[in-house]
């Protein structure tokens, strides 16, 4: 994933672009700002290093000017010309924290009813529809849209998406072995793959933690490290974030990892199988009977000691992990080695970054067997969408480059596909006589998210049903912390892709983890099969992947119940099966 620089770098950009929108500047302009904020979001290079070696310019998009602003902010933290703008456009940016309010309406909410705060916005909301009629162009479809977004943000955990909680422990991460750490693993929710993060809990060696806070505390991105106990630093971060970290020798790392990871309900259970056996488990270690400490230098000594097989971290809730076959159940589980191959992914034929020919390669790099190209449908104007003249064009490119790699010997085969917008009405965005022609369809909701749920489900009954759609994807079209997911009959819509052996999606970009855990065990009792995809759109979001295959552990999704394990023979068996 990207470094942490990259991603406060590029927002900077994006602010400065949504500021310039409100503002009316020229499209080209503000479309230059967020084309440097999406190349710098994909910059797999730490832009500290391209500035040492004077290598920003490379990046595309980035001339002389952006370059100077870039170095500006890797120096001070912060960019002059956006605290300018900020200045003389206050509450612009707060007010588009908000789901559904953009740069312009934002704009108008400042300008011309002096709204600059989420509880000005709330007094104003207040005094009713009578109050909202007198104001031009604010129509009542537009308030109740503001409205609804507002209580979306009100009802917004303050847990960090588990994208973002990624990002920031591989910084801590690196920032600890510069003070000397010796192991540094992820604990707490972050390992057991939970889709929010409420602090960071890390497990780390180091002789004294005393010592590790005093070496953390000098540190520029740590605000504040102190011990809080024996064997434990409490930290915060100049992000705001709380971190726990739990000091231990080589010995008791495992019996303290597995403490440290939880959760709970899981601890509960477990102690007590220990405590039958005479043993306790501490956050700094195992200790036996008599009091004597007990070596668990693994995390398997202390479940072996249990009477348990080894419990993965992402199916520690209390419940099923601790059944009378959960070893069968375990060995049944998808893995991430036994995905074959990736059915959603976009180049730059419509809003990737890369040729197919990169995106081919990098599949390849990791493995997969075959990769579906499903760039975007016409109607997603603002991602390039392909018509029937330009999907035609590429399942051509798709052709020659399967001859290309068939001739190179290469082990990966590309699917021509295409993810069609489901659009308002249920209707799909491109003729059924076009996506006939094509190896895989997925079908996905990218516009009316805000229908009733009735519509909303009737929309996807609609598309299910068509015969045409072989993958419903991230079926709730939620963004993790900044878009509610969409609401419709989960029972009925599920139970007819079963019908019409529909699979559905399981997406594993961890900012929309859709499926989430929750509607995936719901759609599992109703005998559904899953597509666990990256979603990719540049090469190293092929790396995703574990975050979908951990997402359907969690559900306890087996390996043939996901069509993305099957070798590609058996997989175009399945597609030509469902659509006679």
């Amino acid at each position: 994933m990207p470094v942490l620089t990259n991603l406060r770098v590029a927002r900077i950009f994006e602010q400065v672009a949504d500021l310039l929108e409100a503002k009316g500047e020229s499209p080209f302009k503000i479309q230059a700002y967020r084309r440097v904020a999406r190349n710098l979001e994909r910059l797999e290079e730490d832009l500290h290093v391209l500035d040492a070696e004077d290598r920003l310019t490379d990046i595309p998009g980035v001339g002389k000017e952006i370059e100077k602003k870039i170095r500006e902010i890797l120096r001070t933290g912060k960019l002059g010309y956006l605290e300018r703008l900020k200045a003389e456009l206050p509450g612009v940016l707060t007010l588009m924290e908000i789901p559904g309010i953009g740069p312009k309406t934002a704009y108008r909410l400042t300008q011309e009813l002096g709204i600059r705060t989420i509880e000005d916005l709330e007094a104003a909301l207040a005094r009713g529809d009578d109050f909202w009629s007198r104001v031009p162009r604010f129509t009542p479809h537009l308030v109740d849209n503001i409205r609804r977004g507002l209580e979306a943000y009100r009802r917004r955990s303050p847990r960090l998406p588990l994208a973002q909680a990624v990002v920031l422990f591989e910084e801590l991460r690196s920032t600890l072995t510069q003070v000397g750490a010796g192991r540094v693993e992820p604990a707490g929710s972050l390992r057991r793959y939970e889709e929010t993060v409420g602090d960071l809990d890390l497990v780390v060696v180091f002789p004294d933690a005393g010592e590790l806070a005093r070496r953390l505390s000098g540190k520029p991105e740590v605000e504040s490290a102190e011990t809080a106990g024996r064997g434990w630093v409490r930290a915060r971060l100049a992000s705001g974030l709380s971190v726990d970290l739990y000091v231990v020798g080589p010995a008791d790392f495992g019996a303290a990892w597995v403490w440290a990871t939880g959760n709970r309900d899981h601890l509960r259970e477990l102690e007590a199988r220990l405590a039958a056996a005479g043993y306790r488990l501490t956050g700094e270690g195992l200790v036996g009977p008599g009091g004597t400490p007990v070596p668990a230098a693994d995390e398997e000594v202390v479940y072996k000691l249990a009477g348990l097989p080894y419990i993965p971290p992402e199916v520690r809730e209390g419940g099923e992990e601790f059944g009378p076959d959960v070893a069968r159940r375990l060995a049944r589980l998808v893995d991430l080695a036994d995905i074959r191959g990736d059915l959603q992914s976009h180049t730059d034929w419509s809003d990737g970054s890369a040729p197919l020919e990169v995106m081919a390669q990098a599949a390849a790099e990791r493995g997969l067997e075959y990769l579906a190209i499903s760039d975007h449908s016409a109607g997603r104007a603002n991602a390039r969408g392909l018509n029937a003249e330009r999907l035609a064009a590429q399942r051509a490119a798709i052709a020659a480059l399967n001859e290309e790699l068939h001739r190179r010997g290469a082990r990966i085969c590309l699917l021509a596909g295409i993810e069609v917008d489901i659009r308002a009405d249920g209707r799909l965005d491109l003729p059924g006589e076009v996506l006939k022609t094509l190896d895989v369809v997925v079908g996905s909701l990218h516009t009316a998210l805000t229908q009733p749920p009735d519509r909303v489900t009737e929309r996807l009954l609609r598309a299910i049903r068509t015969g045409l759609v072989d993958i419903l994807g991230h079926p709730t079209a939620r963004l993790i912390g900044s878009r509610e997911p969409v609401d419709f009959d989960r029972e009925e819509v599920f139970r007819a892709a079963v019908e019409a052996g529909v699979a559905l999606e399981i997406n594993a970009n961890p900012e929309r983890l859709d499926l989430n855990a929750a509607d995936i065990r719901l759609a599992r009792g109703l005998g559904a099969r899953f597509a666990i995809n990256t979603d990719a759109h540049y090469p190293s979001n092929f790396d995703l992947m574990r975050f979908g295959v951990m997402t359907a552990r969690k559900a306890w999704v087996c390996r043939d119940e996901v069509v993305n394990t099957r070798p590609l023979p058996e997989l175009r068996e399945w597609l030509k099966q469902r659509r006679r």
